[in-house]
């Protein structure tokens, strides 16, 4: 199916749920949750328990793998559906425990790998960040926010600071395929 060019959008949406499923099966998280933000809701295709079905194991995943903005997303359309409204109470517990651990004195550490496409994204939940763990090879790091965008060298082990006033950024490091790495979200100074 993914060989198709063109596919209708319950295609795409069946094709996502089976690739899905399977990246599930085959305990690949990261994969698993690509293909849940492949699946589109339209008003005639979905109805509310399947799209709660879908964005509850969305949200799931987001929290599990420190994809936060993700999460808050995802959250943010959880609240939305009337199918989810007995949940809401633990959506919002997990989202206070997700508050309270950003604004904690823990690193946030996620697992990177650059695959298919030449770069990794990642939405930041924090100013300063480092690369650490690099096996591979990266070229660089663009860090793009709602009022500015930055293209660095990256180093391995390097710690980088973005200014508060910098607002919503995203990472985008380009490297080699099968490069992987951790980032290291730092906890907030005062």
């Amino acid at each position: 199916m993914q060989e198709m060019k063109h596919r209708h959008l319950s295609e795409n949406n069946f094709m996502h749920t089976l690739a899905a499923e399977y990246a599930e099966a085959v305990n690949n998280k990261e994969k698993q949750l690509y293909h849940l933000n492949q699946i589109k809701f339209h008003a005639e295709n979905a109805t509310e328990q399947h799209k709660l079905a879908v964005l509850n194991k969305r949200f799931s995943l987001a929290v599990g793998l420190n994809k936060f903005k993700l999460a808050y997303n995802t959250y943010n359309r959880l609240k939305k559906l009337e199918a989810a409204k007995p949940y809401m109470a633990k959506y919002e517990q997990v989202i206070a425990n997700v508050d309270a651990f950003i604004g904690g004195d823990q690193n946030l550490v996620v697992e990177a790998v650059i695959n298919e496409a030449d770069y990794w994204f990642y939405q930041l939940v924090r100013n300063e960040f480092s690369l650490a763990e690099v096996n591979g090879s990266l070229n660089k790091m663009d860090v793009r926010c709602a009022n500015k965008r930055h293209v660095y060298t990256v180093e391995n082990n390097n710690t980088w600071t973005i200014p508060k006033s910098w607002k919503n950024c995203s990472l985008y490091v380009y490297g080699d395929d099968n490069t992987r790495f951790k980032l290291i979200e730092h906890p907030m100074k005062s």
